[in-house]
């Protein structure tokens, strides 16, 4: 008896079990949408409140001290270094590797 060797990357599923997993494919969709209309729904009434609906008493606007506008500078700049220029990884990664 010769036997083949299949060229499938794939275990072979029977029909049954594909429907199976297509199904429940198809139900975590559904869940996941669900999910996504109702968190719409509640984000969507904070803007709501935020920007169309007047309030009767609203909050003064303030102004910050220095240290906490110092401390918004270091912070944004922090960011901007880390997260945006890559140029500081590029640089741990050099003196990491010995490149």
């Amino acid at each position: 008896m010769t036997r083949t060797i299949s060229s499938r990357r794939f275990p072979a599923f029977s029909l049954p079990e594909l429907l199976v997993v297509l199904v429940i494919i198809g139900i975590l969709v559904l869940i996941a949408l669900l999910n996504t209309i109702i968190s719409l729904y509640y984000y969507l009434l904070v803007v709501k409140a935020m920007f169309i609906n007047k309030n009767d008493t609203p909050i003064e606007s303030f102004r910050s001290d220095g240290y906490t506008r110092v401390s918004l500078v270091a912070c944004s700049a922090g960011i901007l270094l880390l997260g945006i220029l890559s140029v500081v990884y590029d640089q741990i990664s050099l003196l990491a590797y010995g490149m």
